[in-house]
């Protein structure tokens, strides 16, 4: 072998090592890639089918959907849970229907303490996924049967008692056995109220149609502040159809941001009755333009 040909060996060595070195590189790459785009595709595809269950169409990818007309239920099922929702008797010895805390007119809420928790609204309460201040219920069935037997709340102290007035009531009980051929039960009654509050979506706001593409639908101050909105981030927590009631963060559910205008009281210990004042509490909350700060309180009044 020349002198020549024992000086080429080396890099010919050194260049098949780089080539294949390369080559490794590329494929590691390639396969964090295809993973990576695995991963994003299933997320979006969770994404859409998670949302689908609410009414609500997307692409998968934004974050901000106008709510949807109505949530996919069981109408004739749904009008005897308005029944119940707004007779006494459901809620037998203590004969507090549901509407007297959960008032229609001002977003399902009453403004009120009860048991040191806050009334929560039902409008749009359908399109959560999480419940109560700790987010420890997560089936809306279950949230209803809970409510209803809570000493706080409804005060039920036992579901079958309080349901056989129904079977015993003819104009109720030929309604009712249409859909529940048992009759009334424990376990149908909360369904159907549920059912219920599926109906309870406040959509077509001046949000929903600024979503839609109409230009005029929210101000130039509440289109800043929801500039602002999304420059802070809130939609980390704050997500979903109705902007909340998907997650729990430091231990208490993330509210859901629709329907704040209609509401009277802020904070789960009602504390607050400015909405201004509980920007400060929230991460993201703590904007120092005034201007900005505005805005941003502007837009949360337009959800």
């Amino acid at each position: 072998m020349s002198e020549v040909e024992k000086d080429r060996a080396p890099k010919a060595l050194w260049l098949g090592a780089a080539i294949l070195l390369l080559g490794v590189l590329a494929g590691v790459y390639a396969l964090q890639s295809w993973r990576e785009a695995q991963r994003l595709a299933a997320e979006k595809a969770a994404r859409i089918a998670r949302f689908e269950k609410f009414g609500v169409s997307t692409d998968g990818v934004s974050d901000f959907h106008p709510l949807p007309p109505f949530v996919p239920n069981r109408p004739a099922v749904a009008a005897l849970g308005g029944d119940l929702f707004r007779d006494r008797r459901l809620s037998a010895p203590a004969c507090r229907p549901c509407m007297t805390c959960h008032q229609l007119n001002y977003g399902g809420v009453d403004g009120k303490l009860h048991g040191k928790v806050l009334t929560r609204p039902v409008q749009n309460a359908a399109l959560a996924e999480v419940f109560l201040r700790d987010g420890s219920i997560s089936n809306l069935t279950d949230l209803v049967r809970h409510m209803i037997l809570n000493p706080h709340f409804g005060g039920c102290t036992n579901l079958n008692e309080s349901t056989s007035w129904v079977n015993s009531d003819l104009k109720f009980a030929y309604r009712y056995k249409k859909q529940f051929p048992e009759g009334v039960n424990a376990t149908n009654a909360v369904e159907a109220v549920a059912e219920y509050l599926k109906t309870l979506v406040a959509g077509n706001g001046a949000f929903d149609r600024h979503l839609n593409g109409q230009k005029d639908a929210l101000t130039a101050e509440e289109v800043r502040g929801f500039k602002v909105f999304r420059t802070q981030k809130c939609v980390t927590c704050h997500d979903g159809p109705a902007l909340g009631g998907w997650q729990v963060s430091d231990g208490r559910k993330v509210p859901a941001l629709r329907g704040l205008s209609t509401r009277r009281r802020y904070m789960s210990d009602g504390l607050r009755s400015d909405l201004g004042a509980v920007l400060p509490f929230m991460p993201g909350g703590d904007v120092e333009d005034t201007a900005d700060r505005l805005a941003l309180l502007a837009f949360l009044r337009a959800l």
